[in-house]
């Protein structure tokens, strides 16, 4: 069986769902050793507000979420970096996949 202290869970919610969300959730996984982390989602409550997306030629879709992805690759990138294993749970897929990947370009960079 796996060592659970070594092992940090990342918990992403989707849109409009603050990491309060999960705060009954975390007790007993914390009572097992399990580390846990919430991220808080940029676009759910954000200060100022975004500004609206651009449309046509000029549109970025990468920008669209690009604060979403910062905030989740951080969390991956902290548990990590203290050697943890990290198991994410999300609803807001795409964008994990993308963290997930750039937190991994970042550990393991290509050989040239």
């Amino acid at each position: 069986m796996e060592d659970s202290s070594s092992t940090t869970l990342i918990f992403v919610l989707s849109a409009w769902h603050r990491p309060e969300c999960y705060t009954k959730v975390l007790p007993p996984l914390e009572a097992l050793d399990y580390k846990t982390a919430l991220v808080s989602l940029p676009s759910v409550d954000p200060s100022p507000p975004p500004p609206p997306p651009q449309t046509g030629k000029e549109a970025n879709p990468d920008s669209m979420f690009s604060g979403e992805v910062l905030a989740i690759r951080s969390s991956i990138l902290s548990a990590i970096s203290t050697n943890q294993k990290v198991i994410l749970l999300c609803n807001h897929t795409a964008v994990s996949q993308e963290a997930k990947q750039s937190a991994t370009r970042l550990r393991h960079p290509p050989k040239e």
